[in-house]
């Protein structure tokens, strides 16, 4: 359904039509997907929000990111739901920016953010999240991504741990003196960085509408 972006009442500083218009590639990105929340037409209206959404490189949104927010949800639908269990998510930005030196990766916390007006464009976007089993049991991922699309086809969005994620972001936030000393995502359960589900299930086959005469 189509459905605009409204303010959020009481927050000053946020996001606005014009500030997005005319600042191709980006655009008004999810932090919280909408797909993930369209179980319920509120939940999926209530996603879109200035507070919610990130000027994200339109072609990265689509493709790598979109790719892997889809293999979230298949995970949340088929794997963590049936153990059973409760998946918990938390997604943000970053200032840190992933390259490939001599075949391994490296993460630079120290780049410039890309000024869009009043709104900075995140280097990078990230997700961490932990399926807690109603026996006590947490398995974890994480997928940390550039905001910028790779023409040479080398993504650098990519799936890594929850303790290797926090790493990242430590060095983040310790840099710009905005956090510290130590970032812990799931401070309410230790397991959730520790316990490495590994990789998360391919996206979800597209159905093939058939034509209608």
């Amino acid at each position: 359904m189509k459905v605009v972006f409204k303010i959020s009442i009481g927050i000053l500083r946020q996001g606005s039509d014009d500030l997005y218009r005319g600042q191709q590639p980006y655009q008004k990105g999810h932090l919280a997907p909408a797909h993930t929340f369209s179980n319920d037409r509120n939940r999926y209206v209530s996603t879109f929000t200035y507070t919610n959404a990130v000027p994200q490189d339109s072609s990265w949104n689509s493709g790598f990111w979109s790719t892997f927010e889809d293999r979230i949800r298949q995970y949340a639908r088929k794997t963590c739901t049936k153990l059973p269990g409760t998946l918990y998510l938390l997604t943000g930005t970053s200032f840190a920016k992933i390259q490939n030196v001599d075949g391994n990766l490296h993460v630079f916390p120290d780049l410039p953010v890309k000024p869009l007006q009043q709104i900075a464009i995140p280097n990078s976007l990230w997700t961490a999240g932990c399926c807690v089993r109603h026996e006590g049991i947490s398995d974890s991922f994480a997928v940390m991504g550039n905001n910028v699309w790779n023409f040479n086809r080398e993504s650098l969005t990519l799936q890594i741990t929850v303790a290797t994620l926090q790493i990242f972001l430590t060095a983040d936030v310790t840099n710009h003196h905005i956090g510290g000393p130590k970032v812990d995502l799931f401070p309410g359960d230790p397991n959730c960085a520790k316990n490495d589900m590994g990789n998360l299930p391919p996206p979800a086959r597209r159905k093939k509408l058939k034509k209608t005469m």
